[in-house]
């Protein structure tokens, strides 16, 4: 289950960027990098915050996997 983000709320059951980050195996700088690269699309943003459901989720694992396969990204804790 997700923890509440910063504000203390937790609508819907979305997580957080942080939270999506840990589960891809990725920094959050780098989930960052990779939003703004548009090559892992923008989840639902309400207020100034993402909103990210477990669609938005499996649709960024399937896009961190093609770009470690293509080695465009190297996977967290490998040098």
């Amino acid at each position: 289950m997700a923890r509440p983000g910063k504000k203390g709320s937790n609508p819907g059951g979305s997580l957080s960027t942080q939270e999506v980050a840990t589960i891809l195996g990725l920094s959050h700088p780098t989930l960052l990098k990779l939003l703004k690269e548009k090559k892992i699309p923008e989840p639902q943003v309400h207020g100034n915050a993402r909103q990210w459901n477990s669609s938005d989720v499996k649709h960024a694992q399937l896009v961190v996997q093609r770009l470690q396969s293509s080695g465009e990204l190297r996977a967290r804790g490998r040098s």
